[in-house]
Order: C-alpha cells, then structure tokens, then sequence
C-alpha cells in the first residue's frame, strides 16, 4: 500500500472565537432581558468592556 502524506491541520481558532463571541452575546442579551435591562445596552456595555473576546493570560 502507497503511503500517503499526513494532512496539515487546519486552524479552527477563528471558528471558534467566532462561535464564542456569538454564544457569549446571546446570552448577555437573554441575561438582560431577564433582569429587565435593555438588551442593546447591556450589548453594548460588553462589547465595550471586552468585545466579546476572552482574555488570554500567560506566563
């Protein structure tokens, strides 16, 4: 049998911080909503405080 090449491995990380951005801001706005704030306000109060990113801490 031929043995063929390993295939590179892709990178996901772009899919998931997209992924966790979108999870993390549904549930700031259904957090909102269920304490009785504007959803749009409590949006934007996050997007400003961390952009919806995490933070990585090394070292």
């Amino acid at each position: 049998m031929p043995q063929t090449q390993p295939r590179p491995r892709e990178d996901y990380s772009k899919d998931v911080d997209a992924f966790l951005a979108s999870r993390t801001r549904q549930k700031v706005r259904e957090e909102a909503q269920r304490q009785g704030i504007d959803p749009d306000l409590a949006e934007r109060v996050g997007n400003r405080e961390s952009r919806y990113k995490p933070t990585i801490i090394s070292g």
